[in-house]
């Protein structure tokens, strides 16, 4: 007969696979266990955690922590797998599941990244290559012009150039400054 959810976490699990585990991957397995897993498997015998249960806990989950519930499912398989090492399950009912989509990152070069790009492309400028002009290289790379090259387009009073977001905020996405 399998053993319960939180008996093998605490025993056979925490020996075998926990303690190899960093320190900062043994605070978030805690936390995991204590708040997530423990509470919804931990009375369930390994062999009672069925596709269904985890689905339903998953689900429940993601509508409040998207990428918390990714990360304990990890866990969860990781827990349910070696549940099968063991001889204590045949299949792994967290297998399959699928993890919530992550959302698209958008992210802007800083100015040290800024002067890193500036510099490669006066490097390559000496060596006779057809680069782009270096406000033309900071547009593609940021999406706007450098401050100065397009006076029409600045934000009023701000000193800074108008950029897709500020257009956006006021209605003129589409529409020269």
């Amino acid at each position: 007969m399998a053993p319960n959810f939180a008996r093998f976490v605490t025993n056979p699990w925490r020996t075998a696979c926990y303690n190899r585990c960093k320190p900062s991957t043994r605070k978030r397995m805690d936390s995991a266990l204590r708040t997530q897993l423990l509470p919804v498997f931990g009375s369930l015998r390994l062999d009672e955690i069925n596709r269904v249960a985890v689905l339903r806990w998953f689900d429940g989950y993601s509508r409040t922590a998207p990428a918390g519930a990714n990360r304990t499912l990890d866990i969860l398989r990781q827990i349910l797998n070696y549940g099968i090492e063991c001889g204590h399950l045949e299949s792994n009912p967290a297998c399959g599941v699928k993890r919530n989509p992550r959302p698209k990152v958008t992210r802007f070069l800083s100015k040290d990244e800024v002067a890193r790009v500036h510099a490669t492309i006066d490097a390559h400028r000496g060596r006779g290559s057809r680069s782009p002009s270096k406000p033309t290289s900071f547009a593609c790379c940021c999406g706007r012009m450098p401050q100065g090259r397009n006076p029409e387009s600045a934000v009023e009073g701000s000193g800074r150039q108008r950029t897709a977001f500020d257009r956006q905020q006021d209605g003129t996405q589409n529409r020269p400054s």
